[in-house]
């Protein structure tokens, strides 16, 4: 469904400043009468808005919730994307008649910059860009890897208290270890660098935290560790451990099925979890990082993929690399304010009243139904 969202604005709320931008008070703070910012021609799941001074941001379905009152799944229906709270399709459901309410004490009014914008995924037809892959580590380190990653896993059937808290912490299930080739490791432990078929001194340092393993050709090929929100300050949340390749892509899933490509590794395994066999993914393990020819492949013979990068300046400029190397892909963010996937879900629970934050199975089925969309309208 089409909805020319500056008919939802107050008469005159909103003054065109060029190049299909907008300029207003904003509806959050109030400040002013030209801070906040809204580019109405974008995709209803991409950044719609931004008010220069509190910096709200978001997308078109939570601005159509603040314009209308409306709950998550209803303004989803009345914008065609999904079901309303009863379940049924309101694909189309009625918009007219509702206005905002401006925040205390603001007046209707009377050039500027703005954050890059995530457009949609068009450009097919690029020729694709040559990638360069690590050197993978020998023999020797891949069956130690393989080694450590199982005793992680076995780790977790022998403590069902640290199940529960991995998954209170991170919201993995117990039983998504194994295909998301993930662990838990109990403890700070340095093995001898000969173990691991290396050379030079120094040992190998397998930090306590949740292990996320790289594989390729069902070999371990690199080994990530996420350390506790316990873990001293001077020490990196993540830990890449020696010899492995780095900067590897994480996959999970099915090659073929539509594909969800994200920043986190954690965050990608969260989304092949609650999208139960319908979506696979990938993450590019940070905002900077490559790409080599096996992640790519599966990107590209997905029959849908969608980028959702980080809601922050890093994400952004990573959408607009990610979008040279997939131009056919169609871009869905995190909705409802968080920075990323994971926390967009923990926000979903931790506030289940805010309707304007899906949780994870709930953004799989909106971000498929509008990507599938998309696709029909370039087709079309």
């Amino acid at each position: 469904m089409n909805v020319d969202l500056l008919t939802l604005f107050p008469a005159g709320l909103m003054k065109v400043v060029g190049n299909g931008e907008y300029a207003g008070p904003c509806l959050w703070c109030g400040t002013g009468r030209d801070r906040f910012r809204l580019w109405p021609e974008r995709g209803m799941t991409e950044t719609l808005y931004w008010c220069r001074v509190c910096h709200r941001s978001g997308d078109g379905i939570a601005l159509v919730q603040r314009l209308t009152g409306l709950r998550y799944r209803d303004a989803l229906a009345a914008l065609g994307l999904g079901p309303a709270e009863g379940g049924s399709l309101r694909a189309g459901g009625s918009l007219a008649g509702r206005r905002p309410s401006l925040p205390a004490g603001q007046k209707t009014p009377g050039g500027g910059g703005c954050p890059a914008g995530r457009g949609s995924g068009s450009g097919a037809g690029l020729a694709p860009v040559e990638r360069q892959a690590p050197p993978l580590p020998g023999e020797v380190w891949r069956r130690r890897a393989g080694e450590f990653l199982r005793s992680c896993q076995q780790r977790l059937d022998l403590s069902p208290g640290t199940c529960r808290w991995l998954f209170a912490w991170r919201h993995v299930w117990p039983d998504s270890c194994e295909p998301c080739a993930l662990g838990w490791h109990d403890a700070d432990k340095y093995e001898l660098r000969e173990t691991w078929g290396l050379s030079g001194p120094g040992k190998v340092l397998l930090p306590r935290g949740i292990v996320i393993a790289v594989r390729r050709s069902d070999e371990v090929v690199a080994l990530v560790v996420r350390r506790p929100s316990d873990a001293k300050a001077e020490q990196s949340r993540y830990h890449e451990v020696a010899g492995g390749a780095r900067g590897l892509p994480y996959i999970v899933g099915e090659s073929g099925r539509p594909v969800v490509v994200c920043e986190s590794a954690l965050d990608a395994a969260l989304v092949w979890q609650f999208g139960r066999g319908r979506v696979a993914a990938v993450g590019l393990n940070g905002a900077t990082k490559g790409v080599d020819h096996e992640a790519d492949a599966f990107v590209r013979s997905a029959p849908v993929a969608i980028l959702s990068p980080d809601g922050d300046d890093a994400g952004m400029q990573a959408l607009r690399t990610w979008r040279t190397w997939w131009p056919g892909a169609v871009v869905v963010p995190p909705l409802g304010g968080p920075k990323d996937l994971g926390d967009m879900h923990q926000a979903a629970l931790t506030a289940p009243e805010n309707g304007s934050i899906p949780a994870l199975d709930e953004w799989v089925t909106s971000a498929l139904a509008y990507a599938r969309s998309q696709q029909a309208g370039r087709a079309a």
